[in-house]
């Protein structure tokens, strides 16, 4: 069976066992990887959810833990998904709710 068409045109994509929504989102796995293995990071995390006022949720694509102690929410967007409403949104959340500002690559 044929799965229908996704919203924005992307395609699924499995690496390392991990099915990523997106081509993009699987090229951003990849490097962060590389980073984490070359001793950028001390950790990094996918699909990391984050409350938001009003039962709202926004799941990050990648949080990395930083050397510092500090982390990065990372998101791998296109230029469809980063002007989408809701998206917009919950960034604004994150920034002003939560003093989160999400990096998008």
């Amino acid at each position: 069976m044929k799965q229908p068409r996704s919203k924005y045109g992307n395609k699924r994509t499995e690496v390392d066992g991990i099915t990523f929504d997106s081509k993009h989102e699987a090229q951003v796995w990849r490097a962060l990887k590389m980073e984490l293995q070359a001793g950028a990071y001390n950790g990094v995390a996918r699909q990391v959810s984050f409350g938001l006022p009003g039962g709202v949720t926004h799941v990050a694509d990648f949080v990395t833990l930083n050397k510092d102690g500090t982390y990065t929410v990372i998101d791998a967007k296109s230029s469809a998904t980063r002007n989408n409403a809701v998206y917009k949104l919950k960034k604004k959340q994150m920034q002003n709710c939560l003093g989160i500002q999400i990096k998008e690559v």
